[in-house]
């Protein structure tokens, strides 16, 4: 699947309290079908994550989402004025759209807010199975 750049693909910053029903719901569908795709964590863990207490806490965090009609792909982090410092909570692509830079792209348009922001430090965690 190319990206046609006639078809507007773009990235843009959001507040995670800010999106609609339909945008939760396309970020849970990624996250859901990448968990299921990788198998590194197991499906009650998924269906528990995924479970309106714990898909609640997931929005409570500032995204950089790729659209390309609808979202295909997602960032969100946390951003630590007092140490300057960014966290990548969570870092999802649609399967069907991986490895077509779409990733580095979240990524170079996250270091750019950073250093607008004066951020000095970026991290994030990774599940140990995670093979992507």
């Amino acid at each position: 699947m190319e990206i046609d750049k006639k078809l507007n693909p773009k990235i843009e910053l959001l507040e995670g309290t800010n999106f609609s029903v339909k945008e939760k719901e396309e970020i849970l569908s990624i996250i859901s079908s990448c968990f299921v795709k990788f198998d590194f964590i197991p499906l009650a863990q998924i269906e528990y994550m995924l479970s309106t207490m714990e898909t609640e806490r997931i929005f409570h965090s500032e995204f950089v989402v790729y659209r390309y009609g609808n979202i295909k792909a997602f960032l969100s982090f946390e951003h630590y004025t007092n140490s300057q410092s960014i966290k990548i909570d969570k870092f999802f692509c649609n399967p069907e759209w991986q490895n077509k830079g779409i990733g580095s792209s979240l990524l170079e348009f996250l270091f750019s807010y950073a250093s607008i922001k004066s951020v000095r430090r970026i991290w994030l965690y990774v599940n140990k199975k995670n093979k992507a």
